[in-house]
């Protein structure tokens, strides 16, 4: 009878390691040291208005050119207009209007993200992974060197979960692969 107890008291103790005993299961992070927190971040993008040149803005966040990712054009009309098309705009006369609007516009993307995972056994057979921090995604549009638009941040905090079974890992493809196949 104990030993019955006992085995059916085990899975209770597992999914009990989830939320007790936690296993830190690393993070992601991307461009950390930019700044101490998430609020120094917005802080900042607070500071910035339209018609702010592009030196003043990125001496502003204290970052440099090679900080940013640029933007292709489909991803500055995307950022500006909700979609890469620029037929959606009828403000132009001619294509040379819309073909110089375009070539006038720089875009630029900071990317800032810092969260932290944590593992635990949800079941005897699966574990539970729960993901907490921030993740950031600022958008500069340029034109002709002076701030377009407002920026636009978005992301925020991170709060995720997910399970993962045995039979996750245990699936021909992943067999496959680890015999090189």
């Amino acid at each position: 009878m104990k030993k019955l107890m006992m085995i059916l008291m085990f899975p209770l103790f597992l999914g009990a390691c989830s939320s007790i005993l936690p296993v830190p299961g690393g993070g992601e992070t991307i461009n950390k040291d930019f700044y101490d927190s998430d609020e120094q971040l917005k802080g900042l993008l607070g500071g910035i208005k339209v018609g702010d040149t592009k030196e003043n803005v990125f001496s502003h966040l204290g970052r440099s050119d090679e900080d940013f990712i640029m933007l292709n054009r489909d991803e500055i009309m995307l950022a500006l207009y909700g979609g890469p098309r620029i037929e959606t705009l009828q403000s132009f006369n001619s294509s040379v209007d819309e073909r110089r609007f375009l070539q006038d516009l720089k875009g630029y993307k900071l990317v800032y993200k810092k969260t932290s995972r944590k593992h635990g056994i949800h079941t005897p057979i699966s574990m539970l992974t729960k993901e907490t921090g921030y993740s950031y995604e600022t958008i500069f549009i340029f034109k002709d060197g002076v701030l377009y638009e407002e920026p636009a941040l978005s992301g925020g905090a991170v709060e995720a979960s997910s399970t993962s079974t045995v039979f996750d890992y245990l699936s021909p493809g992943n067999a496959l692969r680890q015999m090189g196949i």
